[in-house]
């Protein structure tokens, strides 16, 4: 029998998961959870404990901090999570993943790399090898980190920046988009542009 999961979240993000998740036979979309009603929304996000026991869950926000406060709702509460990874994606044996993972199409997470829980990577991004990329973090689409990256917890990184290899982004810094980082980024900072810079602190 398929293994029953909600996804929380759905918006733009909940209706990606849901369309990856849809190419697992082994999962069964019972519904949304949203606090805004709309077509196949179960209740509001708060509601999950009435799904605990039977249910597995998939947090599909784009929003880190709210991902995040939810996610640890969650664990607290004894829920077990589901990842959606899409089939087109290319994920090397070695990675270790965490729970709660979305991986979009095309996606590379290339040996050696670690992702941590209640983590996006969106479509076309390219995780080279041996990155540590933290929990609660999102990756846009197009993002390209060489060798040896590490990406702290609740970070942003924009749509179609660039990482060079070994280089440090601190917790819940945000990378704009397409900026090309040549230099570590210390923690709670917004840097953008080309080679990109610390514009203020968060």
């Amino acid at each position: 029998m398929p293994d029953k999961i909600i996804i929380i979240g759905a918006g733009e993000q909940g209706r990606l998961a849901a369309a990856v998740l849809r190419y697992a036979p082994e999962r069964e979309i019972a519904g949304f959870l949203d606090d805004q009603p709309g077509a196949g929304v179960l209740g509001r996000m708060a509601d999950f404990s009435r799904w605990l026991p039977t249910h597995a869950f998939l947090i599909a926000l784009g929003d880190n901090a709210l991902r995040r406060k939810i996610f640890n709702e969650l664990l607290a509460a004894g829920a077990r999570f589901g990842n959606a990874i899409h089939p087109r994606a290319c994920v090397e044996a070695s990675v270790q993943l965490g729970v709660n993972i979305f991986i979009g199409a095309l996606a590379l997470v290339n040996h050696g790399s670690v992702i941590g829980d209640n983590t996006i990577i969106n479509s076309g991004s390219i995780i080279e090898h041996d990155n540590r990329i933290g929990s609660h973090v999102h990756i846009a689409p197009g993002v390209i980190t060489a060798g040896g990256v590490q990406v702290g917890d609740g970070a942003l990184i924009g749509l179609g920046a660039t990482i060079m290899e070994d280089l440090t982004v601190g917790e819940n810094t945000v990378i704009g988009a397409h900026a090309n980082v040549l230099n570590s980024m210390p923690a709670n900072v917004i840097a953008y542009g080309n080679p990109a810079q610390i514009i203020r602190s968060r």
